[in-house]
């Protein structure tokens, strides 16, 4: 990864959707096509070269938002989220390929459009910068989970309040913590499924990834590094052979690898 390879990151002419648009439909359009985010667009003409990019919506917001009522439209979800970068208008794609990871990592948000002379170019997201990485072959793949992991794990109740579980990740500085039910991790909740508001509609089994895969201490960041590509999430449970919670792995923690991996080649 170089100062060079911004362009090798970005997803060029995405899929959009407009401010209008109802939530619902947003739904479907992340369910039949596989997405997570999807860019803003404001206007009508949304074939128009020149695309005006209002914000990101997450495929976690739409999913939130729609828990409170079904005639919710797109401009409703990234308002709810802007504090967390989702009303972003994005980043220059002349920029160096530090940048939008930096941005990224400061606003909260997972994606971002990339935009020249007010036209959208692509998007460029968290999980681009983790397959970059793992193609690589820097040393840090081959560190041990166990290396790297929260312990104790950062965990809550299947049963607690979203609020209160919205509280503990702000007041511990926490980007997501382990929704388990015992000692076995039932899914993972952040920030992103939250929100920022002081109501939040739905129980955390509502809001919750699900089903996310566990991982264990012995193996490698390379090993795992492709499961927080596939689920997008900004932590993987670990557990011992009896699938009991023994810790956290951040994605900040690979996020960290490529921070440094780019400062030393912007020194080269």
């Amino acid at each position: 990864m170089s100062e060079s390879s911004l362009a090798n990151l970005i997803t060029y002419n995405p899929a959009t959707i407009g401010a209008n648009d109802l939530l619902s439909d947003a739904l479907g359009r992340f369910e039949a096509e596989h997405l997570q985010f999807l860019p803003v667009i404001e206007g009508q003409n949304l074939a128009n070269g020149q695309r005006h990019v209002v914000g990101m919506l997450s495929l976690a917001a739409t999913r939130r938002e729609l828990l409170k009522g079904d005639k919710r439209y797109v401009r409703d979800a990234i308002e709810a989220d802007a504090d967390s970068g989702s009303r972003t208008r994005g980043i220059n794609g002349q920029a160096g390929v530090a940048e939008p990871l930096r941005v990224m990592r400061t606003t909260g948000s997972r994606s971002l459009p990339v935009v020249e002379n007010n036209k959208l170019l692509g998007v460029i997201s968290i999980a681009d910068y983790l397959q970059e990485f793992a193609y690589g072959n820097d040393a840090s793949l081959s560190d041990l989970v166990g290396e790297h992991m929260l312990k104790p794990a950062p965990q809550v109740d299947a049963d607690d309040p979203p609020q209160d579980v919205l509280e503990f990740l702000l007041r511990d500085d926490l980007a997501a913590a382990a929704v388990t039910a015992g000692d076995c991790p039932l899914g993972i909740i952040s920030r992103l499924e939250l929100g920022n508001e002081p109501d939040i509609a739905g129980t955390l089994g509502q809001l919750l990834t699900p089903d996310v895969t566990t991982i264990g201490k012995a193996e490698s960041i390379g090993d795992v590094i492709w499961h927080f590509i596939e689920f997008q999430v900004p932590a993987l449970p670990v557990v011992d052979h009896g699938n009991r919670l023994i810790g956290l792995l951040p994605e900040d923690a690979m996020l960290d690898m490529i921070a440094v991996q780019l400062s030393e080649d912007a020194h080269v």
